[in-house]
């Protein structure tokens, strides 16, 4: 059962009068007016059946019931400023922290970090993976931030923000462009091993049949874990992955991975970033997010470009068609 409990204002009034000894001051500090300090100590009157004042000489002072009462009101303010001083200390020391998956961690977010953290030095980061983003749910005990794909809409509690918009497209290295098969339109890939996610069977049968090849047969079909996996086999050159057109900017200009077809399956899912709206005001957290929604903004211009298909996939072609020549 809850105790009563005297009203805050009411509490403070008395503190600040008690410990002036004037009601005049105590209206300085609390920022109202001296009839305002006395109808909050009649209030605590009234709801406590005593006097808590004595009035001579044009000061105040307390009841010898009232000096009691002051000093558990004391303590109790103090217990209330030490544990709101240690929580607030302990949310600006606190590592602010992002949970993502493993893919758009290693693709997306890692290789644009130097950024933010010329930018903001000391900002303290945290993060946490997941195989996949699809099922990652917000959880406020294991997060600050969550980068997902999906949908929408989120519980009116959080507050989302959308990225970028999915585009898979194929990927591979150069070296495998380089040694051929050839690989410069979508029938080509029969020839090719086709990398896919375990978590993501659907997505090569879906890009292919948007492409217009429902019924094609890779040379080989290499499962892997997950995307962040099959992204590493294609770099390593074991085949042709599918992957997201958003993730690759850096990897294309580092060489990496190139794009060898042109073809854009685009996708009805987005990339959204979602976190708690009670935080968004929380400096770290609000500079982070500012910096991920600027960078997400260069994604969603590249994006709208057309695709560019590597040299390396248009030398190929070209040696392709003068051998049938």
């Amino acid at each position: 059962m809850r105790r009563p409990l005297p009203p805050l204002n009411a509490v403070r009034a008395f503190e600040a009068a008690g410990r002036h000894e004037s009601f005049a001051r105590a209206a300085q500090e609390l920022h109202v007016t001296p009839g305002a300090i006395s109808r909050h100590v009649k209030t605590l009157e009234d709801l406590l059946g005593v006097r808590l004042f004595t009035r001579a000489n044009r000061q105040v002072r307390l009841t010898p019931e009232a000096i009691v009462y002051h000093k558990a009101v004391v303590a109790a303010f103090d217990r209330l400023g030490d544990a709101t001083s240690a929580l607030a200390a302990d949310r600006r020391e606190r590592p602010l922290r992002v949970m993502c998956s493993e893919v758009v961690a290693m693709r997306w977010l890692f290789p644009r970090l130097p950024r933010i953290h010329a930018s903001h030095p000391q900002m303290p980061l945290s993060f946490r993976t997941t195989l996949t983003s699809a099922e990652l749910e917000f959880d406020r005990h294991a997060s600050d931030l969550v980068i997902r794909v999906g949908h929408g809409p989120w519980p009116p509690e959080l507050a989302s923000h959308r990225m970028f918009d999915s585009q898979l497209v194929a990927i591979c290295s150069a070296r495998l462009i380089e040694r051929g098969p050839p690989l410069a339109t979508v029938g080509d890939l029969r020839a090719h091993a086709l990398l896919g996610s375990g978590l993501r069977p659907q997505a090569w049968p879906r890009w292919l049949a948007a492409a217009g090849a429902p019924d094609l047969k890779p040379k080989h079909y290499i499962e892997l874990e997950n995307s962040a996996l099959a992204y590493q086999a294609a770099e390593e050159g074991l085949g042709v992955a599918l992957g997201e057109r958003g993730f690759l900017g850096e990897d294309l200009r580092a060489g990496h991975l190139v794009i060898p077809l042109a073809f854009v399956l685009a996708g009805d899912e987005a990339f959204h970033l979602v976190y708690e709206r009670q935080h968004e005001r929380t400096p770290h957290l609000a500079a982070f997010r500012d910096w991920v929604l600027k960078e997400a903004r260069l994604v969603r211009a590249a994006l709208a470009e057309p695709v560019r298909v590597s040299g390396g996939a248009k030398r190929a072609a070209t040696r392709s068609r003068r051998a049938a020549h």
